[in-house]
């Protein structure tokens, strides 16, 4: 999977996929070096994205609803 693959799949942006391979958030791995892209582990990525949509998802839905985003955090932690 690519970082563009990854983007799409998530709605992140393509850097901010390659900011999180970077920091070993998943399996990802630059297989030309500087004169490729980024090789995504494509199972590893999807259930790192599930896990990460799981703990967001009280913050995400407080801040929809126009709720103080640091009350929410705080709910969350209950």
């Amino acid at each position: 999977m690519t970082t563009a693959e990854a983007a799409k799949v998530s709605g992140y942006a393509e850097w901010t996929i390659q900011k999180f391979a970077k920091a070993g958030e998943f399996p990802a791995c630059k297989p030309r070096g500087n004169r490729g892209g980024w090789d995504i582990n494509e199972t590893a990525f999807r259930l790192w994205y599930k896990r990460r949509r799981k703990e967001t998802r009280n913050i995400r839905r407080a801040i929809a609803m126009g709720e103080d985003r640091t009350s929410a955090q705080s709910d969350a932690g209950k």
